[in-house]
């Protein structure tokens, strides 16, 4: 079994953990977890399955997603280093809705639903944390069941290209998005994969976007909120 300290792990400030100020509870959370190594393509937990735990992503990629009776998936979310995942049918106390596979070679913290239970019970600043994060997440699933709706395959590519912009550094100062793929973004969207490549061929076209493997660089971010439609 894998060590990982939370108290030194580089995602902390983007983790739940970060929020959490009782030291006990953080002391419990550094040694109630389990860290587990998955490869690309292994799954944690499958849409229907009972809940047994809740998850953080620690380094790597996790892809939560739903699949419809004809074998279609369409994409909920991309869990990245410090998302939890896995805790919304915990308190529900109900089956999993989704399916979580991992997209990248990723280190997964696993955690028992009995010590979630006892985390919401005796740690009250900590549950205002998760109704804030599911409130969060709430809001972020209405404005997908607009884009869905409402947006052109533009707008919604751009919209997907915004929320997954992750990081600059010293020596680039162009935003970034690592590891996206088209079937990913095609997924998320909701379109098929040839409407995701013709969209990005033509960001491209106009100096918006510049690919380079399965990195994309923004070039131009004011032009791609633009085509978002300023949502």
């Amino acid at each position: 079994m894998l060590l990982v300290d939370c108290l030194s792990c580089r995602s902390k400030e983007c983790c739940i953990f970060s929020k959490i100020k009782n030291e006990l509870t953080k002391k419990n959370w550094n040694e109630l977890k389990k860290i587990c190594f998955h490869k690309k393509g292994d799954i944690i937990f499958q849409e229907g399955e009972i809940p047994k735990s809740f998850f953080i992503v620690c380094n790597g990629k996790v892809k939560i997603y739903k699949t419809s009776s004809k074998g279609n998936q369409m994409i909920i979310s991309i869990r990245t280093p410090g998302s939890i995942f896995g805790y919304a049918c915990l308190c529900r106390d109900d089956i999993y809705t989704a399916t979580a596979k991992v997209s990248e070679n990723s280190t997964i913290a696993i955690f028992p639903k009995e010590f979630w239970i006892d985390l919401l019970k005796s740690d009250f600043d900590f549950s205002l944390e998760i109704m804030k994060l599911m409130c969060s997440e709430i809001g972020y699933l209405q404005m997908r069941l607009a884009q869905i709706a409402y947006q052109t395959a533009d707008e919604k590519v751009a919209s997907v290209l915004i929320n997954h912009i992750k990081f600059t550094t010293n020596t680039n100062k162009e935003p970034e998005i690592s590891e996206l793929k088209r079937s990913d973004i095609a997924e998320i969207c909701g379109i098929r994969i040839e409407t995701v490549v013709r969209t990005l061929q033509k960001l491209e076209e106009k100096k918006i976007i510049k690919r380079k493997g399965s990195n994309i660089k923004i070039i131009n971010l004011q032009e791609l909120i633009k085509i978002n439609g300023n949502r």
